[in-house]
C-alpha cells in the first residue's frame, strides 16, 4: 500500500504564522499590492502554493496572465524566506507522528510518499527540520498545480517509477487534515485517512467523505490496525 501523506497540520505544525507573514510579504513585493487585510481571515488548510497566489491574484485584480508570469518571482521570494524562517524552534510534530511514520517505514506493506500543498523545497525543508525528511523521498508539491487533484496521480507515478513498483489508485491512501485533501483522493479513486490536527473537527471530515477520520495519530498502534483495514 501507498501511503500519501500531506505536512502541514497532519505530520508538522509551523508556529507563529510564519507562513501567512511570508505569503502577504512575497505577493507584495512580486506585485506591488498589500493584501495583508485579506489575509487575516483567508484559510490556508489543503491550499497549494500555487492556488494560494492565484486566490490573492484574483481578490487583488490582477488577471491570470499577468499572475502567471509573476509566479517564479513569487516562488522564489517565498522559498527563500520559509527556507530562512522555519527552523527547530518553531516546527512541532505532531503526537504520535515519529512513531508512527518509523514503524510504517520499517514495514515492508508500506510505501511513503507526499502529496503536499507545499513547494517542494519548503516541504522537505520543514520536514528536514523535524527529523522526519528520511521517511520521503517521492511526492508531488504544490509548486507544480493549482489544483491539489492533480497531485495523487503525478506521486503515485514518480513513486512507480522510482521504486519499480506497481501501486493502482486502488492500493493508495491519501493522509491529510483538510477536505481539500479528501477531494483529491477522491477525485483520483483513492481511499483517505483524515486527521482531525488542523482545526478542521472529524464530523466535517466526515462529510467531506473522508473514507476513515481519527483525532489524532495519538494512538499510534490503533492508526497502525486502521491502515491495516484498509489494506483489505
Amino acid at each position: 500500500m501507498l501511503l500519501l501523506f500531506d505536512i502541514d497540520q497532519t505530520l508538522v505544525t509551523v508556529r507563529d504564522g510564519i507562513g501567512r507573514h511570508v505569503v502577504g510579504n512575497s505577493f507584495a513585493q512580486t506585485f506591488g499590492i498589500d493584501v495583508t487585510d485579506f489575509l487575516l481571515t483567508f484559510s490556508f488548510a489543503g491550499q497549494t502554493d500555487r492556488a494560494i497566489m492565484a486566490r490573492l491574484a484574483d481578490h487583488a485584480g490582477i488577471d491570470a496572465t499577468k499572475a502567471d508570469a509573476g509566479w517564479e518571482k513569487y516562488r522564489a521570494l517565498v522559498e527563500q524566506d520559509m527556507l530562512d524562517g522555519v527552523h527547530s524552534e518553531n516546527v512541532d510534530v505532531l503526537p504520535g507522528v515519529r512513531d508512527l511514520v518509523e514503524m510504517l517505514r520499517h514495514d515492508p506493506r508500506y510505501s511513503l510518499g507526499l502529496v503536499t500543498g507545499n513547494i517542494r523545497r519548503i516541504a522537505f525543508h520543514k520536514l528536514g527540520v523535524a527529523g522526519l525528511d528520511h521517511a520521503f523521498e517521492h511526492g508531488a508539491y504544490g509548486c507544480e498545480h493549482a489544483n491539489r487533484s492533480q497531485l495523487p496521480p503525478l506521486a503515485l507515478h514518480r513513486v512507480n517509477v522510482a521504486c519499480n513498483t506497481s501501486f493502482t489508485p486502488a492500493d493508495c491512501v491519501v493522509v491529510g487534515d483538510a477536505p481539500n485533501d479528501v477531494q483529491c483522493a477522491r477525485d483520483n479513486g483513492m481511499a483517505c485517512l483524515a486527521v482531525a490536527t488542523g482545526g478542521i473537527d472529524a464530523e466535517q471530515l466526515r462529510q467531506a467523505g473522508a473514507h476513515v477520520v481519527v483525532e489524532s495519530f495519538a494512538d499510534v498502534d490503533g492508526v497502525l490496525q486502521i491502515f491495516e483495514s484498509m489494506r483489505g
